[in-house]
């Protein structure tokens, strides 16, 4: 058995903003950083459900990881071009429901360690 941990995590130092006083310029970023969690959750999911053997996981993993780190990217650029950087706040209200409905359809991969059995 092999046990992982996989966490996301947000570096305020690493933010695009710095302006912490607009509420609507911090939900937007929040939007970002529950997008990465979503895809977490995915890489979880994705991985809780392939094969391995001794042999074949580290390069499953990391196919699995770089397909999620594409996936991620994508999503984020279509939020951030959709909502003109949380500047239109009906589609930013879509998006935050969007989102919250996609953490709530992976909610049993929210595992910070991941434990899979590897076949001989």
């Amino acid at each position: 058995m092999l046990i992982a941990q996989v966490i996301c995590i947000f570096n305020p130092c690493q933010s695009w903003t710095k302006n912490n006083q607009s509420a609507e310029l911090l939900e937007h970023e929040q939007t970002h950083f529950d997008i990465a969690e979503y895809f977490r959750r995915v890489y979880n999911k994705r991985i809780a459900h392939e094969r391995y053997t001794p042999t074949t996981l580290p390069l499953v993993t990391l196919k699995t990881y770089v397909d999620i780190q594409l996936e991620c990217a994508r999503m984020e650029d279509a939020y951030d071009e959709e909502t003109s950087h949380g500047l239109n706040q009906n589609k930013q209200r879509e998006w935050v429901t969007k989102i919250g409905k996609l953490l709530v359809s992976v909610d049993e991969y929210d595992k910070v360690e991941m434990r899979v059995n590897l076949n001989r």
